[in-house]
């Protein structure tokens, strides 16, 4: 099928209403990982995908005990907030400060049971104070302590809960709660609540005034996830969309768009007529990492031949004022699916066109980004599970991980366009073959040269960088960045090698020599690819030492970027690299500077862990 034809076939096909309805259905639901209101949600996934015509629709519960693994990812802990509240036992008499479900957010995930009365108020940011057996500690925002080790290290005392808020300057007063998530064996409860609701707080603590805790919850849910498919012909590969199905309510954006989205792409390419030799087509939903790896777990046959992931598609650009965003896999995995991506893209049916109607104008943005591994995505980018894939999302969407983020912030409109473009490239890559392989060329030169004019012009606007730091955009390494650009097109047709290596050369000049790799700290040192299943982050969490744990997150904390680079370095290192082509290989991937000493750091902690030889991720 022709590419415009998929994506006019799909857009006029997409049922955006009845996904603007599944979308505000979801958002009812407390969505925790392994809890009562996911299984709900599963259930009308399930049911919506029979009717919309998928076949062999399966709905799996696993074990959701946090001890049952896939490779080295962990299950869930089933919990399901029931009800939770928090006042303020005043002398005038009492105040309600908190309430769950009646305020979104304010409950944080895995809080422990609780039923207390006359329990006393500390300023947590006060170093002269105590927490007696039982207190609240109130950890306010803007105060410069990190809430991550702040409630490690309240785990080791006796105190019995935990409240925070999100900094005021970013909401403009707002009543807004942020999403809160404690360890799964917590025996802490944490209340997340608006900033004025923890100014609120903090007076009654400096007044003496005490408070009334409870938080009823169950543990005896299960994980579930949800599989359909659209029959085709096995020969010809299969290509498998995600949608993560888990969030706490109302979670409009994040995942419910994405949900919705992924069943308008199988209500329409159901409805479209099969034609002889597509491949089959399969939909999975289930929580996000955890659900993707139990069903990549169990996997029969040979792997996807395409990955295509839906994570926060339902953004209306105007009140969130994040474009789409088109992000595909580290470079050690060819792939065509951004290129195919940037052309459907401009593909896509506009509203209006200039004064004479000479080109198309389009009120809605896009922008292609590289790998972040941040989504279920993530999981075939390892060489033990590699297909190519792609991830549709948006960023950076104020709104997410919040109460804020409510169905008045999904648009109709904005799901069908990234509902077009997944399910156009599914109904394209399903039945692709060799007369398709001129188009092919085209639009992976037209890519692949818009990305090396991309990188040059980022390469012209970067800052000076620091010394030994690894940084694609340095005037030292662009040469070898703008070919490695050429050089993932033709990973995928190898006849484009010498026409964009000769484009990545001129734009390279004036030539400077690339610096010699990074060394290695030991040049001995090559981890290989030799863990179970595809790399996890949480798992090395998990399996690390408490000070390299330690390590890890304050990384996490002082850079947005540290979890991305040390996915990509980890991936890299189970390609095989060496220490210095691995930083350099990450770099290119990520389209961010690497400095050789977080990646040695970073191997100290990935050979502590020893994975393989772990009781706990034994290989499937």
């Amino acid at each position: 099928m022709r590419a415009r034809e998929a994506v006019l076939s799909v857009h006029d096909a997409f049922p955006v209403e009845h996904c603007e309805e599944l979308v505000a259905s979801l958002c009812g639901l407390d969505r925790y990982q392994a809890s009562d209101g996911i299984g709900a949600a599963a259930d009308l996934v399930a049911s919506a995908a029979e009717r919309a015509g998928l076949r062999e629709v399966t709905l799996r519960r696993y074990p959701a005990d946090g001890r049952a693994r896939w490779w080295t990812f962990r299950a869930p802990a089933a919990w399901t907030p029931v009800k939770a509240t928090l006042d303020l036992l005043e002398p005038g008499g009492v105040r309600r400060v908190a309430e769950h479900p009646a305020h979104p957010y304010c409950l944080a995930t895995y809080s422990a049971a609780a039923h207390a009365r006359g329990v006393p108020l500390i300023d947590g940011t006060d170093p002269g104070a105590e927490a007696p057996p039982g207190a609240l500690v109130l950890l306010p925002s803007g105060r410069g302590i990190r809430l991550g080790p702040a409630i490690a290290g309240l785990q080791r005392t006796e105190a019995g809960g935990v409240v925070t808020d999100i900094p005021a300057e970013r909401w403009h007063d707002q009543p807004v709660s942020g999403r809160l998530e404690l360890a799964r064996d917590s025996r802490l409860y944490a209340f997340s609540v608006p900033p004025a609701t923890m100014a609120v707080l903090l007076r009654a603590a400096r007044e003496g005034v005490a408070a009334a805790v409870t938080v009823e919850v169950t543990g005896d849910a299960a994980m579930p996830v949800v599989e359909a498919v659209l029959p085709g012909d096995e020969a010809a590969g299969e290509t498998l969309l995600l949608a993560h199905l888990c969030h706490p309510a109302p979670g409009a954006n994040d995942n419910a768009s994405g949900v919705a989205a992924l069943l308008g792409v199988a209500t329409a390419l159901a409805a479209l007529p099969r034609r002889p030799g597509e491949g089959p087509v399969r939909f999975v939903w289930g929580p996000e990492f955890a659900g993707t790896a139990a069903h990549l777990h169990g996997r029969r046959g040979p792997r996807p031949a395409y990955v295509l992931n839906l994570d926060m598609v339902g953004e209306d650009q105007a009140v969130c004022g994040c474009p789409l965003t088109v992000e595909g896999g580290p470079g050690h995995v060819p792939s065509p699916l951004p290129a195919l991506a940037a052309d459907f893209a401009h593909l896509l049916p506009a509203p209006a066109s200039s004064y004479a109607g000479a080109v198309p104008l389009r009120a809605w943005r896009w922008e292609e980004v590289p790998f972040s591994g941040a989504s279920d995505h993530a999981l075939f980018a390892d060489p033990a599970t590699a297909s190519p894939s792609l991830a549709l999302g948006h960023w950076p969407d104020p709104y997410r991980h919040t109460s804020l983020d409510t169905p008045d912030k999904v648009s109709g409109e904005e799901l069908r366009r990234a509902g077009t473009l997944a399910g156009a490239l599914a109904l394209f890559l399903r039945g692709m073959g060799a007369g398709d392989r001129p188009y092919l060329r085209s639009v992976l030169t037209d890519w692949a040269l818009g990305r090396m004019v991309a990188a040059r012009r980022l390469a012209r606007a970067a800052r000076p960088g620091n010394d030994g730091v690894v940084d694609p955009f340095s005037q030292d390494r662009l040469g070898g960045f703008l070919r490695h650009q050429a050089g993932l097109a033709a990973a995928v047709l190898p006849e484009l090698a010498g026409d964009l290596g000769a484009h990545a050369e001129a734009l390279a000049a004036p030539h400077v020599p690339s610096p010699p790799l990074p060394p290695s700290p030991q040049p001995s040192r090559r981890l290989g690819n030799r863990w179970p299943g595809p790399f996890n982050f949480e798992g090395l969490l998990d399996a690390a030492t408490p000070a390299d744990r330690a390590w890890l997150a304050g990384q996490d904390d002082g850079d947005p970027s540290a979890y991305t680079k040390a996915v990509a370095l980890a991936l890299a290192l189970a390609t095989g690299a060496e220490f210095g082509q691995a930083v350099v290989q990450a770099a290119y991937s990520t389209w961010l500077p690497i400095d050789p000493a977080f990646a040695a750091r970073l191997m100290d902690v990935l050979e502590a862990a020893d994975w393989p030889r772990n009781d706990l991720t034994q290989p499937s």
